[in-house]
């Protein structure tokens, strides 16, 4: 919610979309997670804002049962030995700026999510053969029996703080700034450094936060 903050205040024509889109479908009233299906759009913002910045960029470490080989899907088809008990880390940050695997990499633009990679899910698939498989450039949350245990509810509180942070606030740099800088700091999860950043109610949202102080 950090990042995602900061990215709508550094991108208002993007903000402005998911308004339209969250006012449109809920009309006055909060939003729920029944809107989920019916905002694609401020969907296709939470994956871009997880790509671009993920929580856990090296996931969680790994561990090989029994000695394991890992082709490259290249022109050279580069094969590497990994031994039994060999620790190993997935590079999520990399797969996800791989210039190879997604056009501009480094641009925000959650547009991508509607068109290219409309099926692109933030869990990919949970067996080889699954059909999710050629996702697997994406997975801030895992994949397979390894995926985050508390994927459903987390994919339920991810659609709706997100929502709700974008249909009750318009978010901008403070005065004097054009931009706020993003930087990162390192931890058990990688947050962004402390920023300033305005937060003005949407009147025109016809939400009414008075109701819900209770």
């Amino acid at each position: 919610m950090h990042w995602m903050s900061a990215l709508m205040a550094n991108h208002p024509e993007i903000q402005k979309k998911v308004f339209a889109e969250i006012d449109s479908v809920c009309n006055g009233r909060m939003v729920s997670n029944d809107d989920q299906a019916a905002l694609p759009y401020t969907n296709a913002v939470i994956k871009e804002v997880m790509r671009l910045y993920p929580v856990v960029p090296l996931m969680v470490p790994y561990a090989t049962s029994k000695a394991s080989s890992v082709t490259l899907n290249s022109s050279t088809g580069k094969t590497y030995q990994i031994p039994k008990g060999t620790q190993v880390l997935v590079n999520h940050y990399a797969m996800a700026r791989n210039p190879e695997l997604w056009d501009e990499p480094d641009k925000f633009d959650p547009e991508r999510f509607m068109c290219k990679e409309k099926e692109v899910e933030l869990k990919a698939a949970d067996a080889p053969r699954d059909p999710a498989a050629k996702c697997l450039k994406f997975i801030p949350m895992g994949t397979g029996r390894r995926a985050c245990a508390g994927y459903a509810l987390a994919k339920v509180e991810l659609f709706l703080q997100a929502a709700m942070l974008l249909q009750c606030f318009e978010w901008s740099p403070p005065p004097g700034q054009d931009k706020i800088e993003l930087k990162e700091k390192f931890g058990i999860a990688v947050s962004p450094v402390d920023f300033e950043i305005n937060a003005r109610f949407r009147t025109e949202s016809g939400v009414s936060l008075g109701d819900k102080a209770s």
